[in-house]
């Protein structure tokens, strides 16, 4: 479950936490790398888009890149080839309803989690988008990563940077380029903000969802 996350949201929930319209979504508990994702950009008006989960940088060869790049790192996305010049201008943000982790027990098992914000609100993962066209279909891709950041006082070391309601239209305006400015939005996530719970791991093998014990 290490590298999924769910949108279990209403559209109506979406469109009045985000200010805009949604297009018809299929609710998902599992949503992976390389599966098309929702995602919001700088355009106030515009409607809320599909993009593919895994970053594929407009220099890329080939379109199998993106399978590797469904993270960045917050510490680094300055100094990143792939990320530092979409940080300026090509920022977006992916709604979700909670993420998975994974965290090694004492008797040498992983245990996966399932996280929340605690009265289960939308959340809003920061990220970064970028078109890569395929000449040989002459077909143009949409794609994004998610940004991350070291965890507070949380069972595993990292995250996804989720955006205050106060800074998520500063990170979605285009106008705002200044890198310094941009990065001080992107907080590290803290034990407060969240629900953590134990998934019954084979119950989610057997039935394809993630259930909560």
């Amino acid at each position: 479950m290490y590298n999924h996350f769910a949108l279990y949201h209403s559209i109506e929930e979406l469109e009045t936490v985000f200010e805009r319209p949604f297009p018809s979504i299929s609710q998902s508990c599992h949503v992976s790398p390389s599966q098309k994702i929702l995602t919001i950009s700088d355009n106030k008006e515009q409607q809320a888009s599909y993009m593919r989960w895994g970053l594929i940088p407009y220099w890329a060869r080939h379109e199998g890149v993106g399978d590797k790049m469904a993270y960045a790192r917050a510490e680094t996305i300055e100094l990143k080839r792939s990320f530092k010049f979409l940080l300026p201008e090509n920022r977006c943000i992916i709604p979700a309803s909670c993420f998975y982790k994974w965290r090694q027990t004492k008797n040498g098992t992983k245990q996966p989690y399932k996280v929340e914000l605690h009265h289960k609100e939308v959340m809003a993962f920061a990220g970064l988008w970028d078109t890569w066209k395929n000449l040989e279909l002459n077909q143009t891709i949409y794609s994004c990563t998610i940004i991350t950041t070291r965890t507070k006082g949380l069972p595993f070391h990292r995250a996804p940077v989720l955006l205050k309601e106060g800074n998520r239209q500063a990170w979605l305006d285009s106008s705002i380029t200044n890198q310094p400015q941009l990065m001080r939005l992107l907080l590290p996530a803290e034990r407060n903000s969240f629900t953590i719970q134990n998934i019954n791991h084979q119950n989610s093998k057997e039935s394809g969802l993630l259930s909560t014990i």
